[in-house]
């Protein structure tokens, strides 16, 4: 048999491995499963995302702020991707929509409640230690509490030791303004995950 006559009659899978580039080295088995491997990242991401999306969406939020333009804007900002966002002018108004002082009743609070520290009246601080006092007398566990922003202007605070382990213990974030809303937005949803209304989610 010629030698034409040897290459007609070989076997096709002998064919088509000597014509596959890097098939000896091994280069293309190896490059499957790493990509088999990002794929599952980009989808475990997007479901991640999907998830965290989800979530906001069923997420209330409560906004203190004395600043009239900073309450539009983080609400403008807000209203895209929560629930529903309540905005008041001092801690004060804030507590009569939710506490009744004379028979001790409490309404459903927000899921996050965001207040500025330095306010006319009650204060930020003061406005979360009453928060924390009632939630205390009624015995609420810590999964069915809100999650506690603070934000203020002024960068140094919380401005002495005892407010900084008041703010650790309580576990109340602090975020100096200027700040991003997708900065408060990712820290609000790690402490929303541990919540037991998204618990789940």
């Amino acid at each position: 048999m010629d030698t034409a006559s040897q290459r007609h009659n070989e076997k096709p899978s002998e064919q088509s491995s000597s014509l596959i580039p890097g098939r000896e080295s091994g280069v293309i088995e190896s490059a499957e499963p790493k990509m088999n491997s990002y794929i599952a990242d980009i989808r475990d991401n997007t479901r991640d995302a999907a998830l965290d999306a989800l979530m906001m969406s069923k997420a209330t939020f409560a906004l203190i702020d004395d600043d009239p333009t900073i309450r539009r804007s983080m609400r403008r900002v807000l209203a895209g991707s929560v629930a529903e966002v309540k905005t008041f002018e001092s801690a004060l108004e804030f507590l009569a929509a939710f506490y009744d002082e004379k028979t001790g009743q409490l309404s459903d609070l927000p899921d996050v409640i965001c207040s500025d520290t330095n306010m006319n009246g009650m204060t930020g601080d003061q406005l979360f230690a009453k928060i924390i006092a009632i939630l205390d007398e009624l015995k609420v566990p810590d999964e069915r509490r809100p999650v506690l922003i603070a934000m203020s202007g002024k960068p140094q605070d919380p401005e002495n030791a005892e407010s900084r382990k008041f703010y650790d213990d309580h576990k109340i974030m602090f975020f100096a303004k200027p700040f991003t809303m997708s900065e408060m937005l990712a820290g609000a949803k790690t402490r929303l995950k541990k919540s037991e209304k998204f618990m789940g989610n």
